[in-house]
């Protein structure tokens, strides 16, 4: 669909269609307890239902931003999609609890997807929105810091979290970036959020977060996703011999 430029076509500039990709991106944490219960229950009808949702039908790039050719809008939206599913790449029901996690925690992390489409539905007023979407934000970090724990308590927990931990750290990685350029709930001076995104560099960013630990709130998100991806990565390389001998001793193949 990027490469026939779907979004040059006539019915792409329809309101209808920009409306019900609205209601898919606000069923997003909807969509990612599909996906849980797709691989929870082993089935394939919910399953593809889940991946068409979470593709938008194939036309996911519809809401990416504009790019300046097709490959950069193709990196744009893997990327997208990537922070939707990232979390259940190599997630399997071996263990059917981790697959309850995984769902649970992405259920209400995108649920932060639906607050402009039910702000709106409902009317809130500002203050409301932005207590909710504080609320969601935290749970986020809160969610991230629960399965770190959970992996370091429970050793079955933290085996399969190991094998799928390639999944977490796409999604860690791809969300890092933007929440780490931007950070735009955190100033409240647009002046100040102009200056973070445009004018500094990514080391002085990371000085002032962490060297002079001026917003301590944004230096806790940032560096709670930092240590797990670099703890998932761990996971994944310390038991990569493991995995290896499993392999040889089920007779399966490792792709």
């Amino acid at each position: 669909t990027i490469l026939l430029d779907f979004k040059s076509y006539k019915f792409a500039k329809s309101t209808y269609l920009r409306s019900f990709l609205n209601v898919l991106l606000a069923l997003d944490g909807v969509v990612a307890l599909l996906m849980g219960l797709a691989i929870y229950f082993q089935s394939n009808s919910l399953m593809l239902i889940s991946i068409l949702l979470s593709c938008k039908i194939f036309l996911l790039h519809f809401l990416s931003a504009s790019a300046d050719n097709s490959s950069s809008l193709v990196v744009q939206t893997t990327k997208t999609y990537l922070h939707h599913v990232g979390n259940f790449l190599f997630l399997s029901n071996r263990l059917p609890n981790v697959v309850l996690i995984v769902a649970v925690w992405r259920f209400i992390s995108m649920s932060g997807h639906a607050l402009p489409f039910i702000a709106d539905l409902c009317k809130w007023p500002p203050a409301l929105f932005e207590h909710m979407n504080w609320i969601i934000n935290r749970s986020r970090t809160a969610l991230i810091m629960l399965a770190v724990l959970l992996c370091l308590l429970f050793a079955d927990i933290r085996r399969e979290f190991a094998v799928s931990a390639v999944g977490h750290l796409s999604y860690l990685l791809v969300r890092i970036g933007p929440v780490f350029r931007v950070g735009a709930k955190y100033f409240d001076n647009p002046i100040e959020k102009k200056r973070w995104s445009n004018e500094l560099t990514d080391l002085q960013r990371l000085y002032i977060l962490f060297v002079q630990f001026t917003y301590p709130l944004f230096a806790f998100e940032i560096g709670t996703m930092m240590a797990a991806c670099l703890y998932f990565l761990l996971l994944r390389v310390m038991n990569t011999p493991q995995f290896i001998d499993d392999i040889h001793q089920e007779g399966c193949v490792l792709v």
